[in-house]
């Protein structure tokens, strides 16, 4: 959520910068895009954060579902085992 925040803050941002920032004078104008600059690398970061959240999920669930489909594969074994016996 403040990730898309942020990207629509940006691109409100770079327009209003283009068009107004520029005759308040240099100074202002640096700051001005220093901070927008802050605000691209701040929704870098958070995109790497979100990155490595998605991966370290992704590797939980891939261990759930290899779990369960050892469980499944020794159920059917145990079955076919019982089958073959005649029980």
């Amino acid at each position: 959520m403040q990730t898309s925040g942020m990207v629509i803050l940006i691109g409100i941002l770079v327009p209003v910068g283009d068009v107004f920032v520029w005759s308040w004078g240099p100074v202002v104008a640096s700051v001005f895009w220093l901070g927008v600059l802050f605000l691209a690398l701040w929704v870098g970061v958070q995109a790497l954060g979100d990155f490595t959240s998605v991966q370290s999920y992704s590797r939980a669930a891939m261990s759930r579902v290899k779990t369960q489909r050892q469980q499944a594969e020794a159920e059917l074994s145990e079955y076919r085992r019982r089958k073959a016996s005649g029980e």
